[in-house]
């Protein structure tokens, strides 16, 4: 009788091992399986990171490409209001010397037309 009861309590103690066994492993599938979990979300977290560092880096450029563009368009119009300005000077100038060769013409003119009438004054 006593080495049955002692074989029945092995069974149980055994069993009982089995049981303590079997939840430890199974809290130990479920820390690994939330562990990985929370590799995954970080894997995820850091792709999306990179992407939109990514896209920032693109966007920027982007940007960098426009402003160089615009201020070369910029430099392009201040360079042709420069040419205009200076055509504009150049005709002002030319105005203003046949003006005054216009009037260097008239006054010699005048002064032949003086010099001519005081000679025949004086014939």
């Amino acid at each position: 009788l006593t080495a049955m009861a002692k074989e029945i309590d092995s069974e149980r103690l055994s069993g009982i091992r089995t049981v303590k066994q079997y939840n430890k492993s199974k809290r130990e599938r479920v820390v690994a399986e939330q562990t990985e979990q929370r590799r995954n979300k970080i894997e995820q977290m850091r792709s999306r990171l990179t992407l939109q560092r990514t896209a920032d880096e693109s966007e920027i450029l982007a940007l960098q490409g426009t402003m160089q563009a615009r201020f070369l368009i910029l430099k392009s119009d201040v360079k042709q209001k420069q040419a205009r300005n200076d055509l504009l000077e150049v005709k002002k100038n030319i105005v203003t010397d046949e003006k005054l060769a216009k009037e260097k013409r008239q006054n010699a003119l005048r002064s032949f037309n003086k010099s001519r009438m005081q000679e025949r004054s004086v014939e």
